[in-house]
């Protein structure tokens, strides 16, 4: 006896979404098995903050060094900026008194540092922190409201996990003049980073623009000979103002 045919079913039709989650699927499987040296691509955080939000050259490299000293570093005046404080190499004899830790990176920004803030700073358990940021903001195109954002983020940072502790806000100091940027932004920007001194608790100004600044708005070639980057006699005046500075925040040197 013949056994009747069974019915066939009707074919289901796939959905756009589907084929595409299918086809997904079968090229990510094609593309391992051709490419299986094939590097995976790089998923880049969005950092916190405004303005630009580049990684300069060295970065993550610095920041290596930075938590393999973490412990060293414990309970130091913390330096945080950029290649100004970077590049201090006689930090630790300007304030021979404090036990200091340099948390400069060249190139760096107000918003690297706001990212970057936490695990380079406050996990050190502070004993004050001393802030100088913003130059390369500028030269990157952002705003000086974009640095002063950034800025008030650090501080909010810095009074949620470490409340009452000593903060030296540095104001940005003076380069070689750039027409509509150099001295008029900076000009703009120290106005407005000085405000938090004046209206933040334990906030103390530290005001390195009357320190270096000619009659222009730039700096001397003696002190500051590519233009940016204090040389020797540079940072000795810039130790200078904040040992005042420190002093007045109540850290002793």
């Amino acid at each position: 006896m013949v056994q009747p045919t069974p019915p066939i079913a009707p074919r289901r039709r796939l959905s756009g979404l589907q084929i595409a989650w299918f086809a997904a699927i079968l090229l990510g499987i094609g593309g391992a098995s051709m490419m299986p040296f094939a590097r995976h691509p790089k998923i880049v955080a969005v950092w916190p903050g405004h303005g630009p939000d580049v990684k300069p050259k060295g970065w993550d490299e610095r920041r290596g060094v930075f938590a393999a000293r973490e412990a060293a570093d414990r309970g130091a005046v913390v330096f945080a900026g950029d290649s100004i404080t970077a590049w201090w190499a006689g930090l630790p004899e300007a304030f021979p008194k404090l036990k200091v830790a340099n948390r400069g990176i060249s190139g760096d920004t107000s918003r690297g540092l706001l990212a970057r803030f936490h695990a380079d700073v406050l996990a050190l358990e502070p004993r004050a922190v001393v802030i100088l940021i913003g130059t390369n903001d500028l030269h990157l195109g952002a705003k000086p409201a974009d640095v002063t954002f950034n800025v008030h983020e650090i501080l909010d940072l810095l009074d949620r996990e470490r409340p009452g502790t000593p903060v030296v806000l540095c104001c940005v100091m003076p380069r070689k003049p750039e027409p509509g940027l150099f001295p008029d932004e900076l000009l703009h920007l120290n106005a407005q980073l000085r405000s938090f001194a004046t209206v933040r608790r334990g906030v103390t100004w530290c005001d390195t623009w009357e320190v270096f600044a000619t009659d222009i708005g730039g700096v001397r070639d003696d002190e500051f000979p590519d233009g940016l980057h204090p040389n020797e006699a540079g940072y000795a005046k810039f130790a200078e103002a904040l040992r005042a500075a420190l002093k007045s925040a109540g850290v002793g040197d």
